[in-house]
């Protein structure tokens, strides 16, 4: 036993006797055979630690795997594989996770399964005390999926069209985007991107904490025909308008340039009419402003609104006064 301790750190021992700086001590398992007379003895100095665990009788110490059911602060309820109920104080336990690693009560959550050491009640045997619980549906993980919907601090992840996690986004998630895209924060996903999740993760409700988000993919966006596509003429061009108008006298195409606005007055872009006063432009669905550059004296445009729809180009014709009378 003198060599055993030796080579220990730390060992399980039964006190049989103490006096001065001294203990007597024997293994558990050694008891039967031991007195003070063959114990070993163990030299005390200032550095010595020590830790006193009251000997619980076996039928009173347990170990069972449960399930979560219902938590109300230190305190939970959870059923075996068999249904049995049992009521356990988790207030003086030592908690980890699946993999190891500090955990808390705060990282419960009904429907995980826990591996649970402890003593039962003298008095009620469905009462359980617990000294150590391993959460195993809690651990470090990783989601790769694709985002199908994007709400708040919250996105659903699924792969291969089966819903793989909901994660949640927190201050301290840390983004990366890839070669074409940045990443910054939440806020530059989309639905449909490609991406890896990594964080706590907790199979019972199918979440994960994600302290990092990385963009694999994203698909390319299809080509859309949304815009408007028109004609913009000038008239008169003579001094005296004739109908039919006189040889000559008929409307010129203008040459030049267009703004676009939003309804709201917000400018959108500039755009050129061709030799033959054509324009086209692509535009995202909704209603803008067209009308010409704010130095322009002559010819005038009164501002033309138009209402652009998903998939359609569509048709403006522009008739601008010369100014000629």
């Amino acid at each position: 036993m003198n060599k055993l301790l030796k080579k220990l750190a730390s060992v399980a021992l039964m006190l049989i006797g103490f006096g001065g700086n001294q203990l007597a001590v024997a293994l558990a398992c050694d008891l039967p055979q031991t007195s003070l007379s063959n114990a070993t003895l163990v030299a005390l100095n200032s550095n010595t630690k020590f830790e006193f665990r009251q000997q619980i009788p076996a039928d009173l110490r347990f170990h069972k795997i449960l399930v979560v059911s219902a938590l109300n602060g230190s305190m939970l309820t959870a059923k075996t594989t068999t249904g049995e109920s049992f009521s356990v104080d988790l207030s003086q336990a030592k908690i980890v996770r699946r993999h190891g690693g500090a955990s808390s009560l705060g990282e419960i959550s009904i429907g995980d399964k826990l591996s649970v050491f402890g003593t039962r009640d003298l008095k009620d045997p469905m009462q359980l005390k617990a000294s150590w619980v391993k959460n195993l549906s809690v651990y470090f993980g990783r989601v790769s999926g694709v985002i199908q919907t994007l709400s708040g601090n919250q996105i659903t992840l699924a792969e291969r069209d089966v819903l793989s996690a909901t994660t949640v986004l927190t201050a301290n998630t840390k983004y990366a985007g890839n070669e074409k895209y940045t990443v910054n924060t939440w806020a530059d996903l989309k639905i449909g991107d490609h991406v890896l999740a990594e964080g706590l993760k907790d199979d019972a409700v199918r979440t994960l904490k994600t302290e990092s988000v990385k963009l694999l993919t994203r698909p390319a966006v299809p080509e859309t025909n949304t815009g408007v596509r028109g004609e913009a003429l000038i008239g008169p061009t003579c001094p005296v308008e004739h109908f039919p108008p006189l040889p000559g006298c008929s409307d010129k195409p203008y040459v030049g340039k267009l703004e676009i606005f939003t309804k709201a007055g917000t400018f959108v872009k500039e755009i050129s009419t061709n030799e033959q006063g054509k324009f086209e432009t692509k535009l995202e669905p909704g209603i803008y402003v067209i009308s010409l550059p704010g130095n322009t004296t002559l010819p005038r445009l009164s501002p033309v609104e138009v209402t652009v729809k998903e998939g359609q180009m569509t048709r403006v014709e522009l008739m601008l006064d010369s100014g000629i009378r």
